[in-house]
């Protein structure tokens, strides 16, 4: 299960087209790298209750210690070489593609299942506005730090 987020930042353009094509890529991909990081730390640290692991224990809106597969520590961002772009739009992802016997638990507990509902940890993280701002936040400090050594 892995998570892409679309953020429209107005004035990026503007900003971003005093850089060389080559820097602007460069800064844009590593702004976008730390924020998927962050997101998947925001998730590892939100979304996950910290109980006694050798208790069996379901939470209705927390997934536990002992999710199958260890999905927790297996929460990943990417790395800038990683980033694709299409057009002008840069594509970000972040979360695990792990699989038992070709099942998705991550798929499972992020969107229900027949008998078993969601409790999402990917998609709170992209919906949270104090990430989402700290995203956009990276990302003009990561451009302005470019702009001035140039």
């Amino acid at each position: 299960m892995v998570a892409s987020y679309e953020i429209e930042i107005k004035g990026l353009k503007e900003l971003t087209m005093r850089l060389e094509a080559a820097v602007k890529d460069d800064v844009i991909r590593k702004a976008l790298s730390k924020g998927t990081v962050l997101l998947a730390q925001w998730s590892i640290k939100n979304r996950f209750a910290t109980i006694n692991p050798n208790r069996k224990q379901v939470l209705s809106d927390k997934l536990t210690a002992r999710t199958a597969g260890g999905y927790r520590d297996r929460i990943f961002g990417q790395s800038p070489s990683e980033i694709t772009k299409s057009g002008d739009a840069y594509i970000a992802k972040f979360g695990t593609n792990i699989t038992n016997r070709g099942f998705s638990y991550p798929r499972l507990h992020e969107y229900g299942g027949i008998f078993h509902r969601p409790r999402p940890v990917l998609t709170p993280s992209i919906e949270n506005t104090q990430n989402r701002q700290q995203v956009i936040d990276i990302l003009v400090s990561d451009i302005n730090k470019a702009l001035e050594k140039k």
